[in-house]
């Protein structure tokens, strides 16, 4: 997209920039900035690109970096290595996910943002979901510390393209043979070979 938009900033990413929160002055290189993004941003949508983040980067590339990165509690997002050490002093929460289909945080549900849309108001129950942000998670959400090889993995086309074929029929059958091969063969070899390394016996 940044090519599509003769955009140079792609080569020159210390920090990618998301557009998800800003803390501005009023100023002159305030609104300099904020022209030149729209500016661009209409050129993106010349284009046929409608997303702000490929001109809000070139805007900052063109304006000499003018943009500093703010603290992590004011865009806490969950889904990224580092991002739970700012979870308690979170001031926003980014929750956004979209290689997921459940979502973690429960007021990522879809039906809320639609009850709202077509009635127009927050009910009571979104009121006191929002009342205690931190504490709506999925009951299937837990943390986890991986090594740069397993996360290098959750990133990688092969686990993408793994987990779609788990979700067919196909996965159903080739997940029911392995696991058998894994439970009747895998399992009882390293049992036993752990006991002989060990010299455990039973």
């Amino acid at each position: 997209m940044f090519k599509k938009c003769n955009f140079e900033s792609n080569f020159d990413f210390n920090v990618y920039f998301n557009s998800g929160v800003f803390f501005c002055r009023d100023c002159k290189t305030g609104h300099d900035f904020f022209n030149e993004w729209h500016r661009l941003w209409l050129h993106c949508f010349k284009c046929g690109i409608s997303t702000d983040q490929q001109s809000l980067n070139q805007a900052n590339f063109n304006m000499n970096h003018v943009i500093k990165e703010l603290d992590g509690i004011w865009n806490c997002q969950l889904m990224h290595a580092g991002a739970i050490k700012y979870f308690h002093g979170a001031k926003i929460i980014h929750y956004f996910a979209t290689h997921i289909h459940e979502k973690f945080f429960l007021l990522a549900n879809n039906e809320y943002f639609k009850t709202i849309k077509e009635r127009g108001i927050v009910n009571q129950k979104i009121l006191d979901m929002l009342k205690t942000p931190k504490t709506q998670f999925s009951l299937n959400t837990r943390i986890m510390l991986m090594d740069t090889k397993l996360y290098d993995y959750y990133d990688s086309a092969i686990f993408g393209a793994s987990r779609r074929i788990y979700n067919t029929k196909f996965g159903i059958v080739l997940e029911f043979i392995l696991r058998r091969i894994k439970i009747f063969i895998f399992t009882p070899i390293r049992k036993k070979l752990f006991l002989r390394k060990h010299n455990v016996f039973i």
